[in-house]
């Protein structure tokens, strides 16, 4: 029973340790996001028209998934996206663009799933997108269902 406890022990505080070094990691991703968001509320705000789902329906497992998320600026000002970032390991998206999307055109951020170490039978992920829209983060949410 001893030893049992020990084990269990030894394995709570390396979960902890791992634990810890992940917060950490994700906490200099926040304040990074956090700086980003600040620098774009500095510049004037413009309004976006956006697809904020895309439904990629029913999906083999193991399949790639392109989702296009089609945006327009039909605010006053030029749209200056800071970062697109996706929400896990699995999903790749669009890099931000270098030069702002002026008033009255059109953008696409695409992002890419990767469905093979999916386990359950439904999925959502996102794609965050930090600009100077009135909303400073968008969210973009892929969905879609997995069979077999």
């Amino acid at each position: 029973m001893t030893k049992i406890l020990i084990i269990f022990f030894l394995f709570s505080l390396g979960l902890l340790f791992y634990s810890c070094e992940q917060k950490t990691e994700k906490n200099f991703d926040i304040d990074n996001k956090v700086k980003k968001i600040e620098e774009v509320n500095k510049l004037q705000k413009t309004v976006i028209s956006y697809d904020s789902i895309f439904d990629a329906g029913q999906v083999k497992k193991g399949k790639q998934v392109t989702a296009i998320f089609k945006c327009k600026n039909i605010g006053s000002q030029p749209w200056q996206i800071a970062e697109i970032s996706a929400s896990c390991g699995c999903t790749n998206a669009t890099k931000a663009p270098e030069k702002s999307i002026a008033v009255g055109d059109s953008f696409e951020i695409k992002a890419s799933i990767d469905t093979k170490n999916f386990s359950s039978d439904k999925f959502e992920k996102t794609v965050t997108v930090l600009s100077n829209c009135q909303e400073p983060v968008l969210i973009l949410r892929i969905i879609g269902k997995l069979i077999k």
